[in-house]
């Protein structure tokens, strides 16, 4: 719970959300890349960068979801919520209609492969920048002491 007087933008989950933000940016440019370095298409990078992206913000909804609860996602909606935006995604992905026109391809292995790796490091670095963050405030609490 926030104080009486405190906004619903803090500063700090402000900074929190320009991270991530930036960070799953960053990811799906990667994830353009990387599908371009493998040979593959213009198209076929475009699939998997949009995908990287799909898969970062849904990481970061459950993640949300999780803050303060011990690891576990307790909100139903949430949950159904992001298993409806996974198999849409599949669906766009896989069902030939939507891939006319959404211009998509089909994911093989390796487009996988450079989905969950740039999609699964963002909250990777959120977590080492929280813990950085908390140990520099707790050096800074016993300085003051």
């Amino acid at each position: 719970p926030r104080r009486p007087g405190e906004g619903i933008l803090t500063r700090p989950l402000v900074r929190g959300l320009l991270l991530r933000g930036t960070l799953i940016g960053v990811s799906s440019l990667g994830a353009f890349l990387l599908a371009l370095g493998t040979g593959a298409g213009e198209a076929y990078a475009r699939t998997v960068a949009f995908t990287s992206l799909v898969v970062a913000q849904l990481v970061f909804a459950l993640e949300c979801g999780m803050e303060g609860d011990a690891g576990r996602a307790k909100n139903p909606y949430l949950i159904t919520a992001v298993a409806a935006s996974l198999a849409t995604q599949l669906a766009v992905l896989y069902v030939p209609p939507l891939q006319r026109l959404l211009g998509t391809l089909p994911l093989d292995a390796p487009g996988w492969w450079i989905v969950w790796l740039t999609a699964g490091w963002s909250p990777v670095v959120s977590w080492l920048y929280g813990r950085l963050r908390a140990a520099a405030g707790s050096r800074a609490a016993a300085l003051r002491v």
